[in-house]
């Protein structure tokens, strides 16, 4: 694996915990590795970009975008990332009134409902 890779591979487990990327990585290794190979130089291309813009941030961005596209596994997992990151329940649902407003109601309002099923979960697991 080249020096990107590795380093976006550290990345995705501070982002997503290393428990969900190894889960994720032991999937069918041997028809995922170029999914995974994508995912880690994309991660060290892009989310490796510290100075410019913090993981913590970034987590929040991606949470915005994600709610907006209405891509609701990927927004699951990019909640919990924002949570890892130190984001507050309220300040990720203050982000997702801005979906309702960019995005229009029915992405905003799905999203939050995701969100709150979401935070749901996590009362449950603690």
């Amino acid at each position: 694996m080249s020096e990107l890779a590795d380093y976006g591979l550290s990345l995705r487990r501070q982002v997503h915990g290393a428990e969900r990327i190894a889960q994720m990585q032991e999937f069918e290794p041997e028809l995922t590795a170029p999914f995974e190979l994508v995912a880690n130089n994309a991660y060290g291309a892009v989310w490796g970009r510290t100075d410019e813009l913090p993981l913590k941030l970034r987590s929040l961005v991606t949470v915005a975008i994600i709610s907006a596209i209405g891509e609701e596994d990927e927004f699951r997992a990019h909640l919990r990332a924002a949570r890892r990151a130190g984001w507050s329940r309220q300040e990720l649902l203050e982000a997702l009134l801005h979906t309702v407003l960019y995005a229009g109601a029915p992405r905003g309002q799905r999203a939050m409902h995701v969100a709150l099923d979401v935070f749901g979960q996590e009362r449950e697991d603690a």
